[in-house]
């Protein structure tokens, strides 16, 4: 019954949303506004009114306005999006990256850097990303394979930097020993972001792991700091030539403390260290109607743990690179416009182990090709059809070759100047990691007879745009076979495996609205019912199911203000509702230099950061109690 009742009020709220602006906008005849442009969807240049996808184009400043110091944080306040992480401001520590899950699908997420795939053996760290040298982000939301190949079934996020950038510093300081400093130059051709982060001890991240056995060695977790340098260069020879190169270094430390008297952990593990590398290269080519993109991407983490008195208790080092090229010419036809390309990438693969005795996994490595097609036909002024098709073909080291055809159909139709609908259903893929494939540890097992998950998106939206509004609502449903999931039976090692299904049916709808000059807000909501089958048939509810986000933003004279919520709830395992609430109060004291003050948690709630069920065996990962930060900006 409470839960009929929770459906209707949804409904009703949905029902409000789409309805309210339309009359209103009756009411006023406003004129109509151009709208922005969007790259991603379709690998082209095309305004977001016209694009038959639901899209979030976020710019630079909204996401500074989150108060966050990186982009996963930034985020997090969108609908649709399922945040998780198990440290502070989303860090990743050594295998525990923090994710955003689009559309309720894990490892359904590709991010790109200026269309270059940045995910490296199912990961992407999105928290590794400043905002700095960001221009915009365009998040794609809906099966995205056909256009951008694996990991895509969610959706896609494509992160575009800004061509030159303004000569600028920031220094900022906070509770928990947070500080985060920003240089940026442009020389010429040549820019330059740099950026140190710090943050302190946080006790008490997790609750008490019981020791069934030895209840006086339960224990819980400490978060013993991070320290992070972000280095980001880009040479721009000329409008249609571009180098880009990111490094990023992390150190992570954290420690088990007894339950009983918080003392480092007596017996197996009590300390862990992680060091985090990565390096991100690219070169963009663009002329007209070509682009050609090379990249190369590494991660190298090196990954231990010790015991109190400080012996190795044991230490991994795992090494993933990816090496591609990918090229795309458009023109236009009688009937309309052609979009072909060609993409290859060489991914690589190594694990070294030391526990005691030193083992390896690999060097393993596989090639991928594909070739990728696109046509859009105009029926007549006012509807569009675009038909799509990708052959992906997948060459391992193994010899067990994995191949994908993947189609596309998606139709728009302008209502009105100021209205659009459209339909898509497509095809998308993913393909195993080598660590599900390959990896055996002391907690993993390899099944290198992993398929590819494969399944279909179907969905339908409308868009609405006026001088001062902009509505969008979307339906969608999402039907995957051989879904891949890990499985830990009652005795030995967790395995990943393909199973039956993974379905999902949802709306997504979010209305931004400028009142005046001083006052503008966004609201968006998403109900979804995210669910996997397991081993034996029954289905299972995964992710959260009711998403409501909002945003606020009030100027007057010099001072800003900013509020950003994220509501979360009907949760699986039973999980309590999530709410981050963020408020920044900014100042600008001169032209050219700014004051803010960020208060994270302003609720002070101790909300579960992570997704998986809470136990006595598997204690909950908690967000930062309330905390601030003081920002000074300033251009020179």
């Amino acid at each position: 019954m409470k839960r009929n009742v929770t459906k209707k009020i949804i409904a009703a709220l949905a029902l409000g949303l789409m309805v309210m602006p339309c009359v209103q906008a009756e009411e006023e005849n406003p004129e109509f506004s151009l709208d922005r442009v969007v790259v991603t969807a379709l690998r082209e240049e095309s305004k977001d009114l016209i694009t038959p996808a639901y899209v979030h184009i976020i710019e630079n400043k909204e996401l500074k306005a989150t108060g966050a110091t990186n982009l996963i944080e930034a985020l997090k306040f969108q609908e649709g999006f399922s945040y998780y992480s198990q440290n502070p401001q989303g860090h990743s520590s050594g295998g525990m990256s923090s994710r955003i899950v689009i559309r309720g699908v894990e490892k359904g997420t590709l991010v790109l850097i200026n269309g270059v795939p940045l995910n490296l053996n199912g990961w992407y760290q999105l928290d590794s990303i400043p905002l700095e040298n960001i221009e915009k982000v365009e998040v794609v939301s809906g099966g995205g394979s056909v256009l951008y190949g694996s990991e895509a079934f969610g959706g896609v996020i494509n992160i575009i930097t800004k061509k030159t950038i303004e000569d600028s510093y920031s220094t900022s300081f906070g509770s928990n020993g947070m500080q985060d400093h920003h240089l940026n130059m442009q020389v010429g051709k040549l820019s330059f972001s740099g950026q140190y982060n710090e943050v302190g001890t946080v006790k008490h991240i997790t609750g008490v792991k019981v020791n069934s056995s030895t209840p006086s060695l339960s224990y819980y977790t400490n978060y013993d700091g991070n320290q992070r340098t972000n280095l980001s260069t880009t040479y721009t020879f000329n409008p249609n030539l571009s180098l880009r190169y990111n490094y990023t270094e992390d150190h992570i430390d954290r420690s088990y403390h007894l339950a009983s008297n918080d003392n480092l952990l007596s017996s197996g593990t009590a300390l862990l260290h992680a060091d985090d590398k990565k390096h991100n290269f690219s070169a963009l080519y663009q002329n007209n109607a070509l682009k050609m993109n090379a990249f190369y991407s590494q991660r190298k983490l090196y990954d231990e743990n010790k015991k109190a008195t400080g012996a190795l208790n044991g230490a991994y080092t795992d090494t993933v690179s990816i090496l591609g090229f990918d090229t795309q010419h458009s023109w236009q036809e009688e009937f309309g416009k052609i979009l072909v390309g060609f993409n290859t990438q060489r991914e690589e693969y190594e694990k070294v182990i030391n526990n005691g005795t030193q083992s390896s996994v690999g060097p393993l490595n596989r090639n991928l090709y594909s070739l990728y097609l696109q046509a859009t036909h105009e029926l007549d002024a006012r509807n569009t059809m675009i038909l799509g098709a990708r052959q992906q073909w997948l060459r391992p080291e193994d010899g067990k070759n994995r191949n994908e055809f993947l189609p596309q159909i998606q139709f728009l139709k302008k209502i009105k100047e100021n209205q659009s609908w459209f339909v898509d259903i497509n095809k998308s893929f993913r393909m195993p990691t080598f660590t599900e494939l390959y990896v055996t540890n002391t907690m993993l097992k390899a099944n290198p007879d992993l398929t590819p998950e494969t399944g279909w998106s179907y969905e339908t939206g409308w868009k609405f745009k006026y001088t001062d509004a902009d509505l969008k609502v979307a339906l969608y449903f999402m039907d995957i076979s051989n879904k891949i999931a890990y499985v830990k039976p009652p005795t030995g090692l967790s395995q990943a495996q393909n199973f039956e299904k993974f379905k999902n049916m949802g709306i997504e709808t979010r209305y931004e609205r400028r009142l005046n000059e001083h006052l503008s807000y966004q609201i968006g909501g998403s109900y979804s019912d995210p669910k996997q089958a397991g081993s034996d048939g029954v289905y299972n509810s995964v992710f959260n199911k009711l998403q409501l986000t909002s945003g606020i933003t009030y100027t007057q004279e010099r001072w800003t203000t900013n509020v950003y919520a994220n509501y979360l709830a009907l949760r699986a395992n039973d999980l309590k509702p999530m709410m981050p609430v963020t408020l920044s109060v900014s100042y600008k004291a001169t032209p050219t230099s700014s004051i803010m003050l960020t208060i994270d948690n302003l609720l002070d709630r101790r909300d579960i950061t992570t997704n998986d069920k809470v136990t006595s065996a598997s204690p909950a990962y908690y967000a930062l109690p309330r905390s601030f930060r003081l920002t000074y900006s300033s251009q020179f």
